[in-house]
């Protein structure tokens, strides 16, 4: 799992630091390019997932960090939510990726929330069949 989780992160990490790098390089957003506190909200998920990442990698030492993976991971598809809704309420498919950034990065955050709780036992692994 935390494997996976790892790929997810970095995954998410190089979609939103694309979006980023591309916002201040050239002006231009493919996903919308909603604003929190006048930065673009993908760098705000660039961070989330680095920690993601961060805590994962963490977690074979401190079972603790898993714990940390999931918030983060709740935190960001509540942001992802957000915006996303925010977004989609001027227009639906107004975006050159088909939808905005922020579904994209919702999907990931919840794959990496169910996944981190596979981890922490919260959600079972197998279903067990009774006699």
């Amino acid at each position: 799992m935390r494997k996976i989780i790892m790929a997810l992160a970095a995954l998410g990490m190089t979609f939103s630091g694309m979006l980023t790098l591309q916002h201040y390089f050239t002006g231009q957003c493919l996903g919308g390019c909603a604003l929190l506190f006048s930065y673009p909200t993908c760098i705000y998920g660039f961070f989330m997932f680095a920690l993601i990442l961060g805590f994962t990698m963490m977690g074979r030492e401190d079972p603790r960090a898993m714990y940390v993976t999931l918030g983060t991971a709740i935190a960001g598809m509540i942001f992802s939510f957000w915006f996303f809704v925010k977004e989609t309420s001027v227009c639906w498919f107004c975006y050159d990726l088909g939808l905005p950034s922020c579904a994209y990065g919702l999907l990931i955050y919840t794959a990496v929330a169910f996944l981190a709780m596979r981890e922490l036992g919260i959600v079972p692994k197998k279903a067990t069949k009774k006699a």
